[in-house]
């Protein structure tokens, strides 16, 4: 598997486990829909993907982690 197919699938496994688990009503509704430990995850990854480089901000500067969490519990 090449990384850019990888890097490209880690979203939905994060999500898989959102978008069943309230399809089966096993999840509380709470703002978001990731775990901390899993938000904490897609943070450290998030600034392996995109770090922020010569002042330019990166993933999480620009708040990429908690928008794909308001994202994913929007679907």
């Amino acid at each position: 598997m090449k990384r850019r197919h990888f890097v490209g699938s880690i979203p939905f496994l994060f999500a898989t486990r959102c978008l069943f688990g309230q399809a089966i009503g096993n999840i509380q509704q709470i703002p978001g829909c990731f775990t901390p430990p899993q938000l904490a995850a897609l943070r450290h990854l998030s600034d392996i993907v995109v770090p922020a480089i010569g002042g330019a901000p990166g993933a999480l500067e620009a708040g990429a982690p908690e928008f794909l969490d308001f994202l994913v519990s929007q679907s």
